[in-house]
């Protein structure tokens, strides 16, 4: 008859020195958390999963230990170590990804000084003065962003593309948008071939972008398509 051999249940000693290990590295990775930076999400939570998985393997082993000291496991235990054992409080896990966000506007001029936006030839104009040397060879995206009273207070480089193309994020648009503590905005971007009129994906975009401002509030006010000498409004020729 062949003999059977089971597997030894744990000892308390080895329990023990193992929720010590787990402890050594969970506070190593509590360390790691209050020092990684914000940026790295990816690092962040890799490390908040290794402190809940060795969270879990304390506790179970936690219960373990407990459970012989209420007499439901082996009597091979040393009894000098258990007399001297506390059950392990849970650890909160300190989150330095999550912080508080707050903002200030301070106009840096007097706002009344500048002019209210009411045609599109000045747009035209100062567009021609903000945008770079390359207007006759890629495509390039600017926003303009506008108060309540109109006046245009600053700008932002959207995307630089190829001769062809450019990308417009709306997503980036409205958020840009709300950043600049602006009620509206005028949407702009070149065609390097020198043809003003509005492409298929231009007049989409524009609609798009036209539907998800008025959900949320934000006045888009014109969509602007230049080249050096002329330009096109969807404010003027009545898509806006």
């Amino acid at each position: 008859m062949e003999q059977v051999n089971k597997p030894k249940k744990s000892s308390i000693e080895d329990l023990k020195l193992e929720v010590i290990s787990k402890q050594k590295s969970l506070k190593e990775i509590d360390l790691k958390l209050e020092s990684i930076s914000i940026d790295d999400a990816e690092g962040n939570i890799i490390l908040l999963k290794k402190s809940r998985q060795l969270n879990k393997d304390i506790n179970e082993l936690t219960i373990k230990i407990n459970n012989h000291q209420n007499g439901s496991a082996p009597t091979c235990f040393n009894e000098s170590l258990l007399s001297n054992f506390q059950p392990i409080p849970q650890i909160d896990i300190k989150i330095s990804s999550v912080y508080e966000f707050d903002f200030t506007y301070k106009a840096k001029i007097n706002l009344k000084e500048i002019p209210p936006t009411n045609k599109s030839e000045d747009v035209f104009n100062l567009l021609l003065l903000l945008w770079s040397e390359k207007i006759d060879f890629i495509e390039e995206s600017l926003i303009l962003f506008l108060n309540i009273e109109n006046r245009i207070t600053a700008y932002y480089w959207l995307s630089k593309g190829s001769q062809r193309s450019t990308i417009v994020d709306n997503l980036i648009i409205l958020q840009a948008t709300m950043i600049a503590n602006a009620t509206g905005f005028i949407l702009s971007h070149n065609h390097p071939g020198g043809n003003t009129y509005p492409s298929k994906a231009d007049i989409q975009l524009t609609e798009q972008l036209k539907e998800a401002s008025t959900l949320i509030g934000i006045r888009f006010i014109d969509h602007i398509i230049l080249t050096k000498h002329e330009y096109y409004s969807f404010l003027d020729s009545g898509l806006l």
